[in-house]
């Protein structure tokens, strides 16, 4: 056993017995890595701030390679996050979008570029940023870094480039954009050029200049549709924060 501390985000949290918690971090060094807090649930806890969701912190722990479960010792706050979680729309987006990096993600995978996004996009949600145009770059970004960037320059049936008058379809299954005489029956989420040209400049911008990207309405409805569902896909699994975060994009 040996202590050794990092940087992290809480990702999420659990109950474990009567008195303790079991935390899932996310770490530039280590990846995602889950330890125990000790009297965790206790209003007493030392911890309790710097071990809630959406929070930045540096963590020092005990290893225990046989269990996974590393015994947390100390857990300090370098972020809070605080008006994130001070606003149940930027609450929940925080909560979508630390699920999908941790259904996401295997145990003990550094990964400093996702990492990077994370802090990225609860930083863009707390500041206020635009929410839907943040939550859209974060997962067409994610979709890149986990191995899925969809074809956005050009049909995937006949290869032609994409042009304005033509309708375009997304296709989870071939992975990008397909024209509508290419469709032939598969199944596609009708896509604008409108929308196209977003999520280009999504994944050409460098990432401190995202929030000068805007979204019309036409093309935030649009990939509100597509985009959860293209992760969705691929990672088979549903997110259950998404159900929620729709509610709430229906009453705003």
């Amino acid at each position: 056993m040996s202590l050794k501390n990092t940087e992290a985000v809480v990702l999420s949290q659990l109950r474990l017995g009567e008195a303790d918690r079991i935390i899932t971090f996310l770490s530039p060094q280590l990846g995602k890595f889950k330890g125990v807090v000790k009297g965790g649930r206790s209003l007493r806890c030392k911890m309790l701030a710097s071990t809630m969701p959406l929070t930045q912190v540096a963590v020092w722990f005990v290893e225990k390679r046989t269990s996974g479960l590393h015994l947390i010792s100390q857990c300090d706050i370098i972020n809070p996050f605080r008006t994130l979680k001070e606003n149940l729309h930027k609450l929940v987006s925080g909560l979508y979008l630390t699920e999908l990096v941790e259904v996401a993600t295997w145990e003990v995978e550094p990964d400093e570029g996702l990492f990077e996004l994370l802090l990225w996009g609860l930083g863009s949600l707390a500041a206020g940023e635009r929410l839907q145009a943040v939550l859209r770059i974060f997962e067409i970004r994610l979709a890149v870094l986990l191995g899925y960037e969809p074809q956005l320059s050009f049909c995937l049936g006949c290869e032609k480039e994409l042009a304005g008058r033509e309708s375009y379809y997304f296709s989870f299954a071939k992975g990008g954009v397909i024209c509508a005489k290419c469709r032939a029956g598969a199944r596609g989420c009708k896509i604008s050029l409108g929308s196209v040209n977003f999520l280009r400049q999504a994944l050409r911008f460098q990432q401190e200049k995202l929030g000068r990207l805007t979204l019309t309405a036409a093309s935030s409805k649009e990939l509100q549709q597509i985009l959860p569902a293209y992760l969705s896909y691929h990672l088979e699994r549903k997110i259950n924060s998404l159900r929620f975060l729709n509610l709430l994009n229906v009453r705003c």
